[in-house]
């Protein structure tokens, strides 16, 4: 039998520390780290060793976070970016619970795909402009400014044909474009017709996770 939800994150080049797993309460739970190294200590989770060297560490950690049914058979999963430490042994119920299909934070910062292109560029994180280039492109489709915006590292999805479509599509998005997925994710989300429920709190500010970054940012 599947399991009722996965966790899951990814680990490349390095770049975050395994966390250790939070035994869940109330669901069945499947782990599963992605990675291009296994760890000597998993710290819980089961282990997909997936080397991706045609590709960035950053695009190649995006394959289970964009497409998480390719990994498991479970019919809901959570995306958990491996810079967060999962504090509450209900993160997978509660979290599910509030997808609709899809459950993420609000960008505390910004509503808009055309800022968040804009920022990453000031913040040094398209320097060659294809995250601009993309929006330009989202603008001349007609992409409403203001539409909304959602912080990516943690996304509570239920697997309904309709978020795998999306999925498939933001892959595609993020693979002829910008790595910055939060310019593309408003995009296919209109897209599908779909639209994240709220999940309370704030991606730096809740009670099922703590934000501890990693050793390069």
């Amino acid at each position: 039998m599947p399991a009722d939800v996965a966790i899951l994150t990814a680990v490349y080049d390095g770049y975050d520390t395994v966390k250790p797993v939070l035994p869940q309460t109330g669901a069945s739970v499947e782990w599963i780290l992605v990675t291009d190294t296994p760890p000597d200590d998993p710290r819980g989770w089961t282990v997909v060793h997936e080397p991706r060297p045609e590709l960035p560490p950053v695009r190649a950690a995006k394959a289970p976070k964009l497409e998480p049914w390719k990994y498991t058979d479970a019919p809901a999963s959570v995306w958990v970016d491996a810079s967060y430490r999962i504090v509450s042994p209900t993160l997978a119920v509660d979290l599910v619970e509030h997808a609709d299909p899809i459950a993420q934070w609000v960008h505390p910062w910004r509503d808009c795909l055309y800022d968040e292109a804009v920022e990453v560029g000031r913040a040094g994180q398209d320097p060659d402009g294809i995250a601009v280039w993309q929006a330009d492109r989202y603008r001349a489709a007609k992409h409403p400014e203001h539409w909304g915006l959602w912080a990516s590292g943690v996304i509570a999805r239920r697997h309904t044909p309709a978020v795998k479509r999306m999925g498939a599509l933001w892959a595609k998005e993020i693979a002829d474009g910008s790595s910055r997925d939060q310019v593309s994710e408003p995009f296919v989300l209109r897209k599908t017709r779909l639209r994240p429920a709220a999940l309370p709190g704030t991606h730096l500010a809740n009670r099922w996770l703590r934000y501890e970054g990693s050793g390069r940012h």
